[in-house]
């Protein structure tokens, strides 16, 4: 297995964006920011403009943009956050199109006449794995189909005055910065091979790929405790790069106090009861507790975060929730170490 561990400078404008977008995320997760980026999210929200705040906040919420942008910069080789933003600006519709059907699974439709209910079937085998409801997700899918050069338009904008206010001006330290993670990265990756997948996966690694797939590995600056895992069209893993926290042993009462938070939720620990009984899709999980399943993806995220719980895909690309062994036998490790 030779995988190699890549910098896409493109991928760091759309990091930079999800980290503002969903800054208000971090204090229940394991992973913490380091403080270089902690000062640079410090500077954004001393003086971004409230207008662009409220466009980040209400696009990038939404799984479509980032995916979309992602799958953008892989399809037309997109290296620079400029190519990206030029690319967008020459307003390629047929080729947008053709993206978001795939990405929706909406292949060999006519976008013209792809209605809400086409699209809910098409993304219902991922709607644990979204943070809005799947109404909500399948209107900004519909409305890029029927708009797209306004679709693109506004996506370029919000990128573009973001990038030149807060990403171009440090882009060349970060770059450097994350080279010298990478090589470190690179170096783990050769020596544990599927070990450090696996890691930076939150042990998701072997339930979506195989050794013998063409896995491409892109580490993050910006995305710092980010991971996207697309399994459905492009084998591709984004880490951010304070994901080595992971690789590291953890102080003992850091990684009480972490597992702890994940459970504080009584609903959490609800969760965690259900699944030592099975295996369970969102959508069961969500209509168990009577809950949006954007609320239970929530939930979901801080457990699988915390090395609780495991994802696979099952049939028909749905999504299965199971307990995470090694994840659990850690934390009670870890517990007898701290109290006992």
């Amino acid at each position: 297995m030779l995988y190699q561990v890549d910098i896409i400078p493109a991928f760091e404008l759309i990091g930079a964006v999800l980290n503002y977008a969903f800054r208000a995320d971090e204090s229940d997760d394991r992973i913490a920011s380091s403080t270089s980026i902690k000062e640079w999210r410090e500077k954004v929200e001393g003086e971004i403009s409230s207008f662009l705040s409220s466009d980040i906040e209400n696009l990038f919420r939404f799984n479509l943009p980032v995916s979309f942008l992602h799958a953008g910069v892989l399809r037309f080789r997109l290296h620079t956050p400029e190519e990206l933003c030029e690319w967008l600006e020459s307003k390629p519709v047929p080729a947008a199109q053709q993206l978001i059907m795939e990405l929706s699974d909406l292949q060999g439709a006519d976008p013209a006449k792809v209605d809400e209910a086409a699209v809910k079937r098409g993304l219902e085998a991922y709607d644990s794995l979204l943070r809005t409801s799947l109404s909500e997700e399948s209107e900004v899918v519909l409305y890029a189909l029927n708009n797209t050069e306004a679709f693109l338009g506004r996506v370029k904008a919000v990128l573009s005055e973001f990038y030149d206010a807060f990403v171009k001006p440090d882009l060349p330290r970060a770059l450097a910065f994350l080279e010298e993670k990478r090589r470190e990265h690179q170096k783990l990756l050769d020596e544990r091979g599927p070990k450090f997948l696996n890691r930076i996966t939150l042990d998701n690694y072997g339930s979506l790929y195989s050794l013998e797939d063409e896995i491409r590995i892109v580490i993050s600056y910006y995305a710092n405790r980010f991971l996207s895992l697309n399994s459905r069209h492009y084998n591709l893993i984004v880490y951010g790069f304070d994901f080595e926290q992971l690789l590291n042993s953890f102080d003992t009462a850091q990684a009480v106090d972490q597992f702890l938070k994940a459970l504080a939720d009584p609903k959490r620990a609800a969760i965690m009861r259900l699944l030592k009984q099975r295996q369970w899709y969102g959508k069961e999980l969500a209509d168990h507790f009577s809950l949006t399943t954007a609320t239970m993806s929530y939930h979901i995220e801080k457990l699988i975060s915390s090395r609780l719980v495991q994802f696979h895909t099952a049939e028909k690309n749905r999504i299965l929730y199971s307990i995470n062994q090694d994840g659990v036998e850690e934390m009670l490790r870890l517990l007898r170490e701290d109290f006992l």
